[in-house]
């Protein structure tokens, strides 16, 4: 700065040396001063103050770009975490609406095993009621076959007796009976009627009392005993 200012003054003693008289002669003949050129000098004396700025302004640059990329890693960072949050919520979504499409496929696989298990069961169950049918009616054609070789026997054994009375056996005549009275027990167990087998009893009951004091009345009582076994065996057809 002194130099700069010690070169201005050089050039500057000239013109103040001259003298007054000097000076207004060559009032008419000299044109007017023409403001000199600044030199390199005086350039930079003029810009000198302007070198001072940019050092205020640079700290308030530098602030504002740390702002500026503090809320860029936050604007990236928020980024990220919804980004993360989506990626999570959608593999759970994912997974969650798996696994209840399979349950769903579970389910619909349960309820048409159980549709055919019903069916499966229906169908038993309709067998095992045609099963029953046919065991009914078969233990009905078996109860009536035995009924009807009860009522068979029993007229076998009145026969038998009828037979000894005519031969005058006695023996067999008494044995005959014995077994007469265990086939009316039998047709008991098979279901006859109590009073037709009461009639049968009375019958027997009256032709052993006189089977030996007489036979002949012995042999009405049969007779009509057989009558009536053939009249049930006639009703069970």
């Amino acid at each position: 700065m002194k130099g700069i200012q010690m070169n201005l003054e050089e050039e500057k003693s000239p013109l103040e040396k001259s003298t007054p008289d000097a000076q207004d002669g060559h009032l008419g003949d000299v044109e007017p001063a023409r403001n000199p050129t600044p030199t390199l000098e005086d350039r930079q004396v003029e810009s000198q103050p302007a070198v001072s700025e940019p050092a205020s302004t640079a700290p308030a640059v530098q602030k504002e770009s740390w702002a500026k990329r503090a809320v860029r890693w936050i604007l990236v960072a928020l980024i990220f975490l919804v980004a993360g949050a989506a990626a999570v919520y959608f593999t759970l979504t994912l997974n969650a609406t798996r696994q209840v499409d399979a349950l769903n496929l579970a389910a619909t696989s349960s309820a048409d095993q159980i549709a055919t298990l019903d069916a499966d069961l229906q169908g038993v169950r309709s067998e095992l009621a045609a099963a029953t049918a046919t065991v009914e009616a078969q233990t009905g054609q078996i109860k009536l076959l035995s009924l009807e070789s009860a009522v068979y026997k029993m007229q076998s054994d009145v026969n038998t007796i009828r037979t000894a009375l005519l031969k005058e056996d006695s023996i067999t005549a008494a044995q005959a009976l014995g077994n007469a009275r265990s086939d009316i027990a039998a047709l008991s167990e098979l279901g006859v009627d109590p009073s037709t087998l009461d009639g049968f009893t009375t019958r027997l009951n009256n032709a052993s009392r006189t089977l030996s004091s007489d036979p002949q009345q012995s042999m009405i009582e049969l007779d009509n005993l057989i009558d009536n076994l053939f009249l049930l065996a006639t009703n069970l057809k």
